[in-house]
């Protein structure tokens, strides 16, 4: 990566009391200092509750949870670290409050995750006052209460992002958590369990290398992930003999932040004063929407910058113990959005290496263990016109399998036929073959089309191999002794495939790009989005 002209956030970021902490704290640690305040925010967002809130269009109401990605290499971006001193903070504030509402760690499904949260919310009391009876006789809690805060702290926020390829539930679960909604899931021992509105944030850690490799450019503009602030961190100083700040230093701080804290719980819908419409008009209104819009990928992440930033500005606000958002908050949240922008782009435009060994979150080509020369030219030629459909995003070998058509002999194709198959196809140079980073799960592997431009089925029709064969056997007739020839035209020369109508597949899209992507005519694809 090219670190001299990483992006930088402006100062204007730094206001209210959240971003006055923030430079209290920054000679103290060697984390960003845009890191610790997104996680304060994150912090600050949830910890408020579901009762202040903001209006964009109609009468709904929306919650002003902020959800931060920290995007640093591995080491050396102490995005650990800056979620570390904001945590430091918020346990002073409310010891208790971290124990019932914060979770180290995130659900890898959907289901899990709308359990984990349940658990979590009876454990709080966060219920009715109210006994009721199971359908066993016991005497239970009262019915969840709406609007319960969670916030979840993700380390490893690539296996999330690795998961919901391969888990739509998972994906939907976090999207209505987004979106404060019921959280439904049908289960055969507990019946219906579901949480009303959950209040609900994350903090996320992510390195380039992983946000590149895990993400295809479709996800980024409509999927799961643009509905986080991705902030790109890196270390800021060295302390080799640590911070300087004393217990009492985080007590005076705890004690502002929960004073805060105290008033923004009780406020309710949270509005701009005049100068911030006139603000909002005329340089936010059409031109946040707008920064990138040559570029598909940032169009996509663009479209929730006036709801994101007008949240900001009201969290502003409400740590300033203020129902009003004044000017400085709105350009404080304008700064904040820019600079997640910039944080995006520079993550997506930048180099990487993809490593055969060390990185399992990134993706590494692989071959496998079948013989091409038992592959079936005409199921090789449906596998690769299906890779070849699916275009940039590539195909997951498991769900392409299962989508081909079945053979007409024997009704399914087995697993060995569909390997050697596709051996067959690498073999020619027609796909890529590259091992998925690790899930939990069994492996995963992913095929991308490698051949020409011009490929079809009918590339490799029967009649092609033969007329191929037969001028083979006549250059041999005529340069070679006839006993020679009788030795070499015994080998046997595989079946082509015969001509098969388009194998229409969808292109899968749990899949990821390799952290280096494939060169056409001399050019990365994946840069031409931002062209």
């Amino acid at each position: 990566m090219d670190l001299a002209n990483r992006p930088t956030p402006d100062e204007a970021v730094y206001t209210g009391l959240l971003g006055r902490m923030t430079k209290e704290l920054a000679p103290h640690t060697e984390a960003d200092p845009v890191g610790v305040l997104a996680s304060l925010m994150s912090y600050f967002s949830t910890a408020i509750g579901a009762k202040p809130h903001i209006r964009l269009e109609g009468p709904a109401k929306h919650p002003l949870t902020f959800w931060s990605l920290l995007c640093g290499v591995t080491g050396d971006g102490r995005k650990g670290t800056a979620t570390g001193m904001a945590a430091e903070v918020f346990s002073r504030v409310d010891d208790e409050w971290m124990t019932k509402h914060h979770y180290s760690g995130f659900p890898q499904s959907g289901p899990a995750l709308i359990s984990s949260m349940r658990d979590m919310a009876y454990e709080a009391g966060w219920t009715e006052d109210t006994i009721e009876i199971d359908g066993k006789g016991n005497a239970v809690a009262g019915a969840l209460l709406p609007g319960y805060p969670i916030l979840y702290v993700k380390e490893e926020w690539a296996e999330v992002m690795m998961t919901c390829r391969g888990d739509k539930g998972l994906g939907e679960a976090i999207r209505l958590g987004w979106q404060s909604s019921r959280l439904v899931n049908n289960t055969k021992k507990d019946g219906v369990i579901s949480v009303n509105k959950p209040h609900m944030a994350v903090i996320g850690h992510v390195t380039p290398e992983e946000f590149k490799s895990c993400l295809s450019p479709a996800e980024l503009a409509g999927g799961t992930f643009n509905r986080f602030m991705l902030l790109y961190v890196e270390r800021a100083r060295s302390l080799s003999r640590g911070g300087g700040l004393e217990d009492d230093d985080f007590t005076e701080m705890a004690k502002r932040l929960g004073d805060a804290v105290a008033f923004a719980s009780k406020a309710g819908r949270v509005e701009f004063n005049e100068d911030c419409w006139e603000y909002w008009d005329s340089n936010i209104y059409e031109v946040l929407p707008n920064l990138s819009k040559d570029s598909e990928v940032m169009r996509g992440f663009c479209a929730r910058s006036l709801g994101y930033v007008k949240r900001m500005a009201a969290l502003y606000a409400l740590s300033d113990k203020r129902t009003i958002i004044r000017l400085k908050d709105l350009k404080a949240a304008e700064a904040m959005f820019r600079y997640c922008i910039a944080s995006v782009q520079f993550v997506m435009m930048s180099e990487t290496q993809t490593s055969t060994h060390g990185n399992v979150t990134r993706m590494v080509e692989v071959g496998i263990n079948a013989n091409p020369a038992h592959g079936d030219p005409e199921v090789m030629a449906r596998i690769v016109q299906a890779v070849k459909d699916a275009g940039e995003e590539g195909a997951v070998t498991q769900e392409l399998y299962a989508a081909l058509p079945k053979s007409d002999k024997t009704g399914k194709y087995k697993k060995a036929q569909l390997e050697a198959a596709t051996a067959l196809a690498m073999e020619k140079g027609l796909v890529q073959r590259f091992k998925l980073p690790s899930t939990g799960g069994r492996p995963a592997f992913m095929l991308l089309y490698s051949g020409p431009d011009e490929w079809t089925p009918d590339s490799d029709t029967p009649e092609k191999a033969a007329a191929e064969k037969r001028q083979t056997a006549t250059v041999s007739a005529a340069s070679t002794p006839a006993r020679v020839e009788r030795k070499s035209s015994a080998a046997p020369v595989p079946a082509e495939p015969s001509a098969q109508p388009r194998v229409s597949v969808r292109p899968i899209r749990t899949s990821a790009k390799p952290t280096t992507t494939k060169k056409v005519n001399g050019h990365d694809p994946l840069l031409d989005l931002f062209s």
